[in-house]
């Protein structure tokens, strides 16, 4: 292609562009220095300007490079041109392509793409680098989104300026031409914001501890905004607790973690602001209703465990205990509803929707329970109930234009009736529907379709909480006032040891001949209906050793120094095998005449 024929296509890209900018009043005026800028745009509002200049490199063709999927243009710059660009330019530049065959008009900020085209010069003898031209960027349908993001550009510059700035330097420049107080808590607030933020996607990048040390600057810094350590804050609680799920700690910790850190909010907000102050109020009390819920579900656990057996005190006991727990949470739940009426009334509801929210994750385990136990009437009350205060989250979400808490609201309302169909499910669709964040709707409507799956009988959703048979055992132990944190408890060490000895993997392991059977039984496996919080026998099935306690390490521990380490046919089981309730049925099976002869031999008694 000849100079004249590039000429004229480059005068029709010309004109498209001025037709999309000059009907709105803006002033276009040609550069004439080759160095990647072509024109410099003012803009002007009711003839009036706005003091809002930006720089435009205009790129034209006849055969515009579009992807694949159309949904970008590909556009080659001059290496020199982009570090011009990226670097020395002081005012936003957009990089516009005309595609003058069929007169449309795309745009980017190369000045917030500096990272990706870093990498693309640093390859040896890069002369040109290709930008991706977003196709959602067509002008003039984004005109509004353009004038955005120069604002954001010409942010981002002067965040470059300053930091290039020399401190001393600074300090001179600004002098007393402003109020130096508040340009510093100016600062403080920024700093502060991108210290929150980073904390925010270190959590969902989940580097947890990470996420809790960079929130934790913010939070513990008394000069920081409320509002930031608020949510410095909340960051904090949620990635403890999405980290204590991951390491599969006791579950009363994850209500724990959230008491004491909505207390800090309380009392971080005692003198407000007061939608702050409503928000610590509801978490406080919906930590609290969800300790009941999870001691509710840990007393349930030890009813069902115990329902046929023949211990009527125990029994009784545990029908005592159960009701009681649920005369707290009734009394407990009502106070979270007044509240929540509370903030729906409040002049200011700004974080409302993340409160309320809080009060349903307390409640629905107690709905599922409810149900669990065949009380489905009284499961459907407080059902509905919880659905309400996901349609009042819905409509604060709605009225303040954040649909990101519309998406929690959808959400948590699936969990208040976990079924296919009905007024959640209607709810949810109807709230997907309105939230126009196209990539919000999406995860929205893929997590809808998740859910209703496994509602109708699909996979189940992994995630962070998956309940073990450990866990199962800690909720059992915690409702009955066990502190299993407590190691100079004797209740609390026997537990423990049974919840380590559930699974004997690591000491079968060691040789083909080991065998393990459970031996006397005391109180707390009783309670527990846990065998394995009682002794242990361990035993080798070829030589007919037996060593009987508490602890299946410290037992094995002996068990080899006085027969493991001087025997010749000792043989680990090969690196495939695994540890099974199948494998474990078979072993059972294969041993019953080996025990016959142990009791015979020894006098003591045993379960498989």
């Amino acid at each position: 292609m000849n100079r004249q024929q590039q000429q004229i296509i480059d005068d029709a890209g010309e004109r498209q562009m001025r037709d999309i900018f000059e009907p709105l009043g803006w002033a276009v005026r040609v550069v004439h220095k080759d160095n990647g800028i072509d024109f410099d745009i003012e803009i002007f509002a009711n003839f009036k300007s706005t003091g809002i200049f930006f720089k435009v490199q205009l790129k034209s063709s006849r055969r515009t490079a579009y992807s694949a999927s159309k949904d970008f243009v590909s556009q080659q710059i001059k290496g020199r041109n982009a570090v011009y660009l990226c670097r020395e330019v002081r005012l936003p530049v957009l990089l516009l392509h005309a595609d003058v065959k069929n007169k449309r008009t795309f745009w980017c900020a190369p000045q917030l793409m500096i990272a990706d085209l870093q990498l693309m010069l640093a390859e040896k003898d890069r002369r040109s680098v290709s930008v991706r031209i977003p196709v959602a960027n067509e002008l003039s349908l984004t005109i509004n989104k353009l004038v955005q993001t120069i604002a954001q550009v010409e942010q981002v510059l002067a965040s470059r300026l300053i930091i290039s700035t020399p401190a001393s330097a600074f300090v001179n420049a600004i002098g007393q031409h402003v109020d130096q107080d508040e340009l510093t808590r100016e600062f403080q607030d920024k700093g502060d914001v991108i210290k929150v933020t980073q904390a925010h996607n270190l959590f969902q990048a989940h580097r947890y501890a990470e996420a809790i040390n960079k929130a934790g600057r913010v939070f513990n810094n008394t000069e920081s905004a409320v509002s930031l350590r608020f949510a410095a804050l909340l960051t904090i609680e949620n990635a403890e607790v999405v980290e204590a799920m991951v390491n599969q700690a006791p579950q009363e910790n994850y209500a724990s973690i959230k008491l004491k850190r909505s207390r800090q909010l309380r009392e971080l907000t005692r003198t407000g602001p007061q939608h702050l102050k409503i928000h610590a109020m509801i978490a406080f009390e919906a930590a609290k209703l969800e300790r009941l819920t999870h001691r509710y579900h840990g007393v349930l656990l030890n009813w069902v465990t115990h329902r046929t057996g023949t211990n009527i005190l125990w029994k009784a006991q545990l029908l005592f205990e159960k009701t009681a727990l649920y005369r707290q949470i009734l009394l407990k739940y009502n106070h979270c509803i007044r509240l929540a009426n509370y903030a729906a009334q409040a002049r200011v509801r700004h974080s409302a929707p993340v409160a309320l929210v809080r009060i349903v994750d307390a409640i629905s385990p107690w709905i599922l329970n409810l149900a669990g136990e065949g009380l489905n009437e009284l499961s459907d009350q407080y059902s509905a109930s919880a659905l309400q205060i996901c349609k009042l989250a819905a409509s604060v979400a709605l009225h303040d234009n954040n649909e990101e808490e519309l998406f929690t609201a959808a959400v948590k309302a699936l969990t208040t009736k976990r079924a296919p169909t009905g007024e959640a499910v209607d709810f949810a669709l109807a709230i997907i529907a309105q939230i126009k964040d196209e990539k919000i709707r999406r995860k929205t409507q893929e997590l809808f379709d998740r859910v209703i799956d496994m509602y109708q009988g699909g996979a189940k959703i992994e995630g962070p909480l998956k309940t073990t048979p450990r866990q199962i055992y800690e909720n059992m132990a915690t409702a009955l006032g066990v502190d299993l944190a407590d190691s100079s408890n004797p209740t609390s060490r026997l537990v423990q040891l049974g919840i380590a000895d559930l699974d004997p993997s690591r000491i079968l392991v060691n040789c083909e001949h080991i065998f393990v059977t459970l031996g006397a039984r005391g109180i707390v496996a009783q309670r527990l209906n846990m065998p394995t919080a009682g002794n242990k026998i361990l035993h080798c099935d070829l030589h007919e050793h037996a060593i009987e306690g508490l602890s299946l390490d410290s037992s094995y521990a002996q068990f080899k120094k006085d027969f493991c380490d001087s025997c010749s046919d000792c043989s680990p089981r090969p690196s495939s095998w695994r540890h099974s309730d199948e494998w474990q049925e078979e072993e059972n099976k294969k041993h019953i005449d080996y025990m016959k002869r142990f009791v015979r031999r020894t006098g003591k008694k045993f379960t498989f």
